[in-house]
């Protein structure tokens, strides 16, 4: 044997640790050199020699039970794994006794090595010597005892507290419907502008916090693609999704669309999937975690996309289809979005199946109408139902759901004389499960009433100004375009792009006369099919300005049009010399008058074009700099885009916003007095779009909502504001009521926009939209409604969560972070700057890159004042990632160190401090555990236990509440609350104190176990009564004679019963160990 150096038991083969980096685990001493040791790492990926000196060195603890691998003396042999049965000090090198292949055997450290624990078993840390400071203990101890407290505040669903949004009722109600179910597979058909965005954000934020791996693909309209993206990060937890449109697609060679389409979280733009069948190939050969369908009831059965659609819809996990409320009438279209959520329920193709079930509920339809049309009219007046209206009602109900023996009840208890109350249950009942099927949820605007939201009227402008002699000439020869009954779809989208140009400026006008010019002097390529149908389909702006050209570029002449169009060059030519446009200056004046009445008064612009934003900008920025106005479109920069919304949101000095079709996409500008309309577009969605930026609900009471729509001499400008404001009425009320029929009655518009088919179409449509509002079915509308008491319930919910900042959380997750290996610092105004690098970090992290610097806040009111920092909360992230190392590391799980403060009679005595967790049993759908945490918060029971070193005596709970709270205390620093180093644990590491210490364990879950039991069977007791409908409910549909049903219902009823049953049976699990040493 050589001797390395004359430290005690620092001889070559033995085995040590580094005082400097015990965290390093064992190392082998190989050699000595110059009064320096040679030392070699056993374990982790870095097994390079280390020279240290001997002082930083210190015999590595073996003790009983200790796990090792053993070397054979054979060089080919493979080791052997054993556990010490005893150890032996006296030698040069010391010994384990092991038992291999059955026989005992005395060997040599040096043939030993000690294995890492392999798992995150805080007994086995404790017994590898791989725990770590009380610090990371204590750090993961309070940030579970947070997530308890946000999983109480917010039933069950923590994410709530990080998203940048005001909660409101009927979207809290919609969101806990989805996260509550089997699985998220919904119809979303609130009305336009009441959130649907909102909504679905909600559900991805929640569902990708509790599963990082969660993959979403969100297929929606170009032009809502950038709306996605911003809500998506800016609103639900700065999570990065890739948009996706046409022109990417088509740029990218074939790695580069692989890539793409196999991006976690994506962005799909309709126009790009409709152009591209490679691109749905790849999309369609993955499951999908949860696809987002926005503008669903765009792509109905009979559309080309919706088989390619539904095949997606049925591999997915969760599929959210969000539409215009569906018509009763519309069977096909309502079909359509049934059979994407519930796609073993529903057939596209079997309407009779559908419009059987339609009439099988009519007649509890009816009395549910008539019940709640009485019921309201006594409210409103201010009155009580009397007995007559009492026995009305029920006696309207009678016969029906003769074979729902919950409904029955119901009934019974209001015609007992429950009153308002018992019908208002009787009423929710029905609305939640005899609706058309549980999987739509809809609110609308008139039943906001029960939330008491403000509703805002809309008070309209139609200005018509004075245009310049060559602008009305210029508007005479557009009369004069050629048109022909037999032109082609794309020739007469061309001819709408003339009128649409015309109404913007000389300049933009006179470029685009230029691009035809040249089209029509080249050799000329066919048009791509379907190209005037995708510029129809409320394509994204770069998707519009690629279709634009192209349609410019590939378009046939119309009749006669080269004389024509040189003949209109030369009078844009002489517009163009006379300067800024008459449409400008009568914008600039009355933008001028408007913000003179009030010095805080804020006013949006629209306009289709960028060109047409940045050169009215311009000429804004010269005639009335106090405006300080600023540009939002879409070839702005993301940064350049949050700059300049903040902008305009929050600075006093910013008070015109001039936008493109970008500042229409869901974003909330409800801070705005009015809306100015600098153009008139085709698309009645994109009008409603651009007014729903104000129109929010949430704006203030007593706000209305102003907008001036803007025309000039142009009879095709004229005829959309007629349609528009006469037909739709859209500057004075929201389209809701129309939304699902727009698709077909926009085709008359547009055609109108291009020039054809324009006699007596004002007349055909408003008697159309009329002919369509008298047909709705009000029985089939109350019957979708969200129920009054569960509206009731979501408001004082959506109360409590504007309430709610949750305090605890900043400091207990800065302290975990710190515990990880980030590194925090204030930089002043409410920020927090967090940064780290993926190998300083003490565990490997997902979800995060390698190196970056995060700022952001821990405070919700500072995050909703300012979108331009991160929101550090629930759902966000990095604040995911920290909570995930709770379960997928390590850190924390085990600790030894001395307290003092305990009392003289506890010096050097030992205590056990275990923190439990509760587990359910079985396997549950992820929904319902999350409805189970609703009642069920992840609550850690703090076990406290005196153990006996020597292990003679059994643990004992300590039961002084003086001495537990002391034990309990927050980590004090490591003056006084140190950690036992490894070399002081040699001293004391006999095979008794880890004997006592299982027997500690072992006594810890049993009384943890003890203490959960009543709770739990109380949490059991709370589910069975919250889910007492349901149960009632699905018990009788199993027993009915449809044999499909039943089989759907059992399995519902099923699904629960174990959910319940799990509560009940719920077992406990160590979290964490702490041994703590009375100093």
């Amino acid at each position: 044997m050589t001797k390395a150096d004359s430290t005690v038991g620092l001889n070559t083969g033995a085995l040590a640790y580094l005082l400097r980096n015990p965290e390093l685990g064992p190392v082998r001493i190989d050699d000595g050199v110059g009064g320096r040791l040679k030392v070699r790492p056993l374990r982790g990926e870095v097994r390079e020699t280390i020279l240290v000196d001997p002082t930083e060195l210190r015999p590595f603890p073996l003790y009983e039970g200790l796990p090792v691998h053993v070397v054979p003396q054979e060089p080919a042999a493979a080791p052997w794994t054993a556990r010490l049965l005893s150890v032996d000090a006296g030698g040069v090198l010391r010994r384990g006794l092991v038992k291999l292949d059955g026989v005992e055997a005395w060997v040599e450290e040096s043939r030993v090595v000690p294995l890492a624990s392999e798992s995150k078993d805080p007994l086995g840390l404790l017994e590898n010597a791989e725990y770590r400071s009380p610090r990371r203990f204590f750090a993961r101890r309070d940030l579970r005892n947070t997530l308890y407290e946000l999983h109480r505040d917010s039933e069950g669903i923590p994410t709530l507290f990080g998203a940048r949004v005001r909660p409101l009722a009927h979207q809290l109600y919609a969101v806990r419907r989805i996260l509550w179910n089997r699985a998220p597979r919904f119809v979303l058909a609130d009305e336009v502008g009441l959130g649907k965005t909102i909504e679905a954000g909600y559900v991805i934020q929640a569902l990708t916090a509790a599963d990082p791996n969660c993959s979403v693909l969100v297929i929606t309209p170009g032009a809502m693609a950038r709306q996605w993206l911003c809500e998506l990060y800016l609103r639900f937890g700065a999570r990065v999704f890739t948009d996706l449109s046409a022109p990417r697609w088509e740029k990218a060679n074939t790695s580069e669309r692989q890539s793409l389409a196999q991006q976690k979280w994506l962005i799909v733009s309709t126009t790009a999937l409709e152009g591209h069948e490679d691109l749905r190939a790849l999309l369609a050969d993955r499951e999908w975690g949860l696809v987002v369908v926005d503008e669903a009831h765009q792509v109905p059965p009979r559309h080309p996309l919706y088989p390619w659609l539904r095949a997606l819809a049925e591999r997915a996990h969760g599929i959210l289809a969000l539409s215009a409320t569906p018509s009763k009438r519309e069977t096909g279209g309502l079909l359509g979005l049934l059979a994407l959520v519930s796609p073993d329920v529903y057939s596209p193709e079997d309407t009779a199946a559908l419009q059987h079930r339609l009439d099988a509920k009519k007649r509890i339809w009816d009395a549910l109408a008539y019940s709640t049309e009485l019921l309201d009219a006594t409210r409103q007046a201010g009155e009580e139902l009397d007995e007559g209206a009492i026995a009305s009602i029920a006696e309207y109900w009678q016969g029906v759901a003769s074979d729902d023996p919950v409904f029955q009840k119901l009934l019974e208890q209001f015609r007992s004389g429950e009153g308002e109350e018992a019908l208002d249950q009787l009423i929710g009942y029905v609305q939640e499960f005899h609706r058309i099927d549980h999987r739509l949820i809809r609110t609308r605007r008139a039943t906001l009433a029960v939330l008491e939201l403000p509703q805002n009227p809309r008070v309209s402008q139609v200005a018509k100004y004075e245009a310049t002699a060559v602008e009305k000439l210029l508007a005479e020869r557009l009369d004069q375009l050629p048109a022909s009954p037999g032109m082609t779809a794309e020739q007469w989208a061309l001819r709408g792009l003339y009128q649409r140009f015309a109404c913007t400026n000389p300049e933009h006008f006179l470029a685009f006369l230029l691009a035809r010019k040249k089209a029509l002097g080249d050799a000329m390529r066919p048009s791509p099919p379907g190209l005037a149908r995708a510029l129809r389909s409320d394509p994204g702006a770069d998707e519009e300005t690629l279709l634009i050209q192209r349609l410019i570029a590939t378009t046939p002449p119309l009749p006669g049009e080269d004389s024509w169009r040189t003949k209109a060059e030369g009078l844009v030519e002489e517009w163009v010399e006379e300067g800024p446009c008459a449409r400008y200056r009568w914008a600039v004046e009355w933008l001028r008058a408007r913000l003179a009445e009030d010095p805080a008064r804020k006013i949006l612009v629209f306009s289709q074009d960028r060109e047409n934003v940045e050169d009215f900008g311009m000429y804004l920025h010269q005639q009335l700099p106090q405006a300080g106005m600023r540009l939002f479109h879409h070839r702005l920069s993301p940064q350049e885009i949050e700059e300049a919304a903040w902008r305009f949101q929050a600075d006093p000095k910013c008070r015109v916003l001039i936008s493109d079709e970008l500042g229409g996409e869901g974003r909330n500008f409800e801070i705005a007095w009015a809306v100015m309309h600098l153009d008139v577009p085709a698309s009645v969605a994109r009008l409603e779009q651009r007014i729903g930026r104000l129109d929010r609900v949430g704006r203030p009471p007593d706000h209305p909502i102003h907008t001036v729509l803007l025309h000039g001499p142009n009879r095709t400008e004229q005829l959309l504001v007629q349609l528009h404001t006469e037909v739709f009425q859209v500057q004075d009320r929201s389209i809701g009521g129309l939304e699902f029929d727009l698709p077909r009655l926009q085709q008359s518009v547009s055609d109108a926009a291009c020039g054809k088919d324009t006699e007596g179409v004002t007349e055909r449509l408003r008697a159309e939209i009329a002919r369509r509002l008298a047909e709705t079915d009000k029985e089939f509308e109350t019957s979708l409604d969200s129920s009054r008491p569960e509206l009731d319930r979501a408001r004082e919910f959506a109360e409590i969560l504007d309430e709610t900042e949750p305090e605890s959380a900043h400091k207990a997750l800065i302290a975990w972070s710190r515990a990880l290996g980030f590194r925090d610092d204030g930089i002043g105004n409410g920020l927090v700057q967090l940064q780290w690098e993926q190998e300083q970090l003490e565990e490997r992290l997902s979800g995060i890159g390698r190196a970056e610097r995060v700022a952001g806040t821990f405070t919700r009111k500072r995050a909703l004042e300012d979108n331009r920092v991160q929101f550090f909360a629930p759902g966000h992230r990095l604040v995911d990632t920290l909570v995930d190392a709770l379960d997928t590391t390590p850190i924390g799980r085990a600790t030894i160190f001395r307290r003092s403060g305990l009392g003289p009679q506890n010096r050097n005595q030992f205590f056990l401090v275990a923190l439990v967790r509760s587990v359910l049993r079985g396997a549950i759908p992820a929904g319902l555990l999350v409805r189970a945490r609703s009642e069920l918060w992840p609550r850690i029971e703090q076990v406290v236990l005196k153990i006996d070193p020597r292990n003679e005596e059994e643990p004992v709970e300590v039961t002084d509440a003086a001495l537990r709270e002391r034990l309990l205390a927050p980590y004090r620093g490591r003056e006084l609350d140190p950690k036992v180093e490894h070399e002081e644990l040699s001293a004391f590491a006999a095979p008794n104190l880890w004997a006592a210490t299982r027997g500690g364990v072992a006594r810890a879950l049993e009384i943890a176990r003890a203490t959960i039991k009543d709770d739990h069977e109380m949490v059991a007791q709370e589910l069975e009564a919250a889910l007492q409908h349901e149960l009632g409910y699905y018990q009788s549909v199993s027993e009915r004679e449809n044999p499909a049903e039943a089989v759907r219902a059992r399995a519902e009823l099923d699904v629960r019963k174990a959910l319940v049953d799990s509560v009940r049976q719920a077992t406990v699990e160590l979290d964490a160990l702490a041994l703590v040493l009375g100093a």
